[in-house]
């Protein structure tokens, strides 16, 4: 026998299918929900990534500055002390300059041979620890060219040479490079004049004062990693809000969609009783 169906029937099929279709809607949601967390996570793992690579630069270029500053104070001390010790350990009678000024020989059982040669080293020192800084400096950009899009700042000793030349009297930039390298330092020694000291010195001071340049280079950068660190640990805070709110809303739809399910079984099981009874 054939049953018909009434208007309760008829309302239940109807409810059934609502909460069908809402449980559909809700699990769809949980997928785009799915889908926006991944993205989201990607985004926070990059962060992350650059919240590292950020604070991995700060670090280098706070120890490159701590070791300009260190050695500046270093170089310029030991400076002033070997020029002192050439004054005070010349014999007075080679020189107009002792005489004027009644300088003494500060002992007679001193070597200033060996002074002469640890002033040598002093500017060999100098020149090194240039080219050390530079290429720790150029490291750092080299490694970080998406950050660092521009060219390292570098100091030439050349360039410095250059900069000073009309104030000395040696004008020969092969006698300073000869004075300080170690196989030809010798030789050279032996050539060397009392006024050649004096050039020497302002040599070595020029290229000393220039090292407080790169300290100046570094804050600047310094600047610029700190404000990109800032502006990246925000928006790693926002992402993590978002993470979290997608993640309730996931939550949230995913609960919605049980609901809906146990309630459309519910109303399914209403409406085989209602058929049974017809």
């Amino acid at each position: 026998m054939r049953r018909k169906l009434n208007n309760n029937s008829i309302f239940l099929i109807v409810i059934i299918a609502l909460f069908t279709l809402l449980s559909y809607s809700f699990d769809q949601l949980v997928i785009r929900n799915e889908d926006k967390l991944r993205n989201f996570q990607i985004k926070l793992d990059n962060l992350n990534t650059e919240i590292e690579t950020y604070n991995s630069i700060e670090v280098q270029l706070i120890n490159l500055s701590d070791m300009v500053l260190t050695e500046y104070f270093n170089l310029k001390r030991s400076n002033k002390y070997w020029l002192k010790s050439i004054l005070i350990n010349t014999d007075h009678e080679k020189t107009d300059l002792l005489l004027e000024n009644k300088i003494k020989k500060f002992s007679e059982n001193m070597n200033v041979e060996l002074i002469y040669q640890r002033y040598s080293e002093h500017l060999y020192e100098i020149l090194l620890f240039n080219e050390e800084i530079r290429d720790k400096y150029a490291d750092i950009y080299w490694w970080n060219k998406k950050i660092f899009t521009g060219d390292v700042f570098e100091i030439s000793y050349i360039d410095v040479f250059d900069d000073i030349k009309k104030d000395l009297n040696n004008k020969d930039l092969n006698f300073y490079e000869d004075f300080a390298i170690p196989d030809s330092r010798d030789k050279i020694l032996k050539k060397v004049k009392f006024s050649d000291w004096h050039d020497i010195y302002i040599f070595c001071h020029t290229l000393v004062n220039n090292l407080t340049k790169y300290y100046g280079y570094i804050e600047m950068d310094l600047t610029r990693i700190e404000t990109y660190l800032e502006l990246s640990e925000l928006t790693r805070v926002k992402t993590i809000e978002e993470i979290s709110k997608v993640s309730s809303f996931k939550n949230y739809f995913i609960l919605s969609s049980i609901i809906s399910q146990i309630l459309s079984l519910l109303f399914l099981l209403i409406l085989f009783r209602v058929l049974i009874k017809l």
